[in-house]
């Protein structure tokens, strides 16, 4: 959750976000430009706006949908920089060490897509399961309404104007 408000990010570019996205560690700058989400197989194929960066094999060859990681939007207006906070930065930094670990403890059974909000066996994670996760988060707080993880950058880039 302290990513997606510091860099005013959406469900699907939290779960897009790569390790190779931290453009400049010293200034903890990461570029956001991909969203992971869930497409219909046969939509994706007639659609030639949206730029596919990479299709996640599935678990099921049943599935009428694909996992991937894509554009954030067509028109690559929403491509940006965040400077993400010390602490921020130290708590992912601390995170890629332990998916290091997991990578040795699982071995082939990681999959290792380069993901910096993943599963524990690396698989990515979508945007509905951020959502139950905010969800509890704000259960925890005592925080009744039901806000979607989605609605976070809109939040934030209003608390930055309210506060000015």
């Amino acid at each position: 959750m302290n990513l997606a408000f510091a860099g005013s990010m959406r469900g699907g570019e939290v779960g897009g976000l790569q390790w190779e996205d931290i453009v400049d560690p010293q200034r903890r700058i990461l570029y956001i430009h991909k969203a992971i989400d869930r497409v219909d197989k046969q939509a994706l194929e007639k659609v030639n706006k949206t730029k596919v960066y990479f299709k996640f094999p599935s678990s099921d060859p049943r599935s009428k949908s694909v996992v991937v990681l894509k554009n954030t939007k067509e028109d690559g207006g929403s491509d940006r920089n965040a400077y993400l906070p010390e602490m921020v930065y130290g708590k992912i930094m601390k995170l890629r060490e332990m998916q290091q670990e997991l990578k040795i403890v699982l071995g082939d059974s990681y999959y290792d897509y380069g993901m910096m909000i993943c599963q524990e066996n690396g698989r990515p994670v979508m945007t509905e399961h951020l959502n139950k996760r905010f969800q509890r988060v704000l259960n925890e707080m005592g925080i009744k309404p039901k806000h979607e993880f989605l609605s976070t950058k809109s939040r934030r880039k209003t608390k930055k104007i309210t506060s000015l």
